[in-house]
């Protein structure tokens, strides 16, 4: 009974209090609602779990990469990798896509210059990025 007097000032003060935590306080301007989130913070969490992923992918490898770390890493829940990719392995295939995408739009704008066969892999080497996988 004194327990639950207590949580009750507590939760007038301003303190919200997780039970058996200790009181933490109420910052409105940093507090999450809940529910959906916009299209646009959606969009701006799966390119985060893209770009961690894809650091990960690259130093460690496919098999040692694992889904909860990459959350940690992240910053975001197990759930939601998986409601955006669906799964590890949808992740990695999403990763290949957009590295094949990039690197043919690279060879499509240099292959529209006008230069002798000789000078492109010079050109690739010169003005291509170093390393596409890891950033």
């Amino acid at each position: 009974m004194r327990m639950l007097a207590a949580r009750r000032r507590i939760v007038k003060s301003g303190l919200r209090v997780a039970r058996g935590a200790h009181p933490v306080p109420v910052d409105e301007s940093q507090a999450r609602s809940r529910g959906r989130r916009s299209a646009a913070e959606a969009a701006g969490t799966r390119e985060r779990l893209l770009r961690q992923a894809q650091r990960l992918f690259a130093r460690q490898g496919y098999g040692a990469t694992s889904l909860r770390e990459l959350a940690k890493v992240a910053g975001v829940r197990l759930f939601t990798i998986q409601h955006h990719f669906g799964s590890k392995q949808r992740l990695y295939a999403e990763i290949i896509r957009r590295w094949d995408q990039e690197v043919q739009e690279f060879l499509s704008r240099l292959l529209a210059e006008p230069a002798e066969p000789a000078h492109l892999v010079e050109r690739v080497v010169a003005t291509g990025p170093r390393v596409w996988w890891i950033r």
